[in-house]
């Protein structure tokens, strides 16, 4: 159950530090695209002279522009493997505390089907007390399964 848990958060770590670079990325891409409509607009009139400048520039930009584009895709392929891993470490955490939750409540029934002579009604209140504690909410690994 560590280990999934260990698994857990660094893949939720991954996932922060992914959406900051994601972020940085499509912020870059707006700011070319801003740079593009200057070099579109009043720029390029004195670069009208020298149409191979004109061409250069607008090839360059370009190419920034397809390099950046393919960053923002590599850093969304990324986010979505990511979720992917996160969800199946939620995956997996669920089971694993089911697994874990049905160990106990197996011994409580075993203890109930042997009862001792002299505690009959000690194995009744484990029974009323393994009933008390069945949660009323569900589960927070649920929830947790739910928000992703």
């Amino acid at each position: 159950m560590a280990a999934f848990l260990l698994r857990l958060l660094r893949s939720l770590e991954k996932w922060t530090i992914l959406q900051d670079q994601a972020g940085a990325s499509v912020n870059e891409a707006l700011n070319l695209l801003v740079d593009r409509q200057f070099l579109l607009g009043d720029f390029l009139v004195t670069l009208q002279t020298d149409a191979s400048a004109r061409e250069k520039i607008l090839f360059g930009h370009k190419q920034r522009e397809d390099a950046v584009h393919q960053q923002v895709l590599r850093h969304h392929r990324d986010l979505a493997l990511t979720h992917a891993e996160i969800a199946e470490c939620a995956r997996q955490l669920v089971a694993a505390s089911k697994g874990a939750s049905r160990k106990p409540s197996s011994a409580v029934s075993r203890s109930s089907q042997f009862p001792s002579a002299s505690s009959g009604q000690s194995s009744q209140g484990k029974r009323a007390s393994a009933r008390g504690t069945a949660p009323l909410s569900p589960a927070p690994e649920t929830l947790f399964l739910e928000e992703i």
